[in-house]
């Protein structure tokens, strides 16, 4: 087989890849903003409200810039089955602090390496927390990623009243935090905490595995 032949039959096959992998990608993506509008939808009492609809925009922007990024990827060439969450957050913290009406938002992120499902996941938790935090507390909001080991721990914490001291995620309706806890669950394979900060303000804690597999 000649140069030519071979760059030819590796072109080829590249492009299968990417093929399988952005219909993968965009049928996770379908299947995700279908759970969101069943969540929404049964918080409403099926029916979808303003605010339901602004968030279900939201989320869109956040696949949106998910989906940014996995194309630059891929015409980086880096491996299709690799994701940076730090980079990821250099994309959707700047979409958020649009929304923020003057607040700021800060964060600080080591990298942390996932797959591109796992990725979107994340990207609607901190989208999610964000949203919230904007939304129930005061001041700014301050974001961090770190990593402890075989651990990656996401931190979304503001200023307010805290978490009362009968808080369930039951009680809390229309906030998000069902989604939230189905994402950390199910495909973060991780755990949710809700703590109070020691002065005042309130603090949501989701831990999870750093390994990659799926």
């Amino acid at each position: 087989m000649t140069i030519y032949a071979q760059e030819a039959t590796l072109g080829r096959e590249r492009l299968e890849h990417c093929l399988i992998e952005t219909n993968h990608r965009m049928k996770n993506s379908l299947q995700m903003i279908a759970a969101m509008l069943d969540i929404q939808t049964d918080e409403d009492a099926r029916t979808l409200s303003a605010e339901g609809v602004a968030r279900l925009h939201d989320y869109l922007r956040t696949m949106g810039a998910l989906h940014d990024l996995l194309t630059q990827n891929a015409r980086e060439r880096k491996d299709p089955d690799r994701l940076s969450a730090r980079d990821l957050l250099d994309r959707l913290v700047p979409l958020m602090r649009n929304l923020a009406a003057g607040r700021s938002i800060r964060y600080q992120a080591r990298d942390v390496i996932t797959t591109p499902r796992r990725g979107m996941a994340l990207a609607v938790i901190a989208q999610e927390l964000i949203s919230n935090a904007l939304k129930h507390g005061r001041g700014g909001v301050q974001v961090t990623l770190n990593r402890m080991g075989e651990t990656a721990l996401l931190e979304v914490c503001s200023d307010g009243p805290g978490f009362p001291p009968d808080f369930t995620t039951r009680k809390a309706s229309r906030t998000g935090l069902e989604l939230i806890e189905q994402l950390t669950r199910w495909d973060l394979r991780g755990v949710i905490r809700y703590e109070n900060r020691p002065m005042t303000g309130a603090c949501v804690v989701i831990e999870f595995p750093t390994d990659i597999e799926n």
